[in-house]
């Protein structure tokens, strides 16, 4: 699969895989990486799940703090940016126990 990578951000280094085909059935993709060849002494792996084609759900909810908070939801499929989105997605905000 084509890696296409962009390091336009000072130290943050985003990614994108092309060509995941989405099937009747899930399927796990398994990313790993070895920073020798770069000098960096790291290397790990991570396993994500691919969705069955046909299935819209909720991959990943990233919380982003700082002085513009935001919580960026990633969904297996585009929304329409005409879809009412009313109702699509709901908060419950739950009070920290101290």
């Amino acid at each position: 699969m084509e890696v296409t990578w962009d390091h336009s951000v000072n130290l943050i280094h985003k990614f994108t895989i092309s060509g995941i085909e989405r099937i009747d059935k899930s399927q796990d993709l398994t990313l790993t990486w070895d920073g020798y060849s770069a000098g960096v002494k790291q290397k790990g792996a991570s396993s994500i799940s691919i969705p069955p084609a046909g299935v819209f759900s909720v991959l990943d909810i990233i919380t982003v703090p700082g002085e513009s908070q935001r919580i960026d939801i990633l969904f297996s499929d585009p929304v329409d940016a005409k879809q009412e989105t009313d109702g699509l997605v709901h908060l419950h905000l739950q009070p920290r126990q101290h």
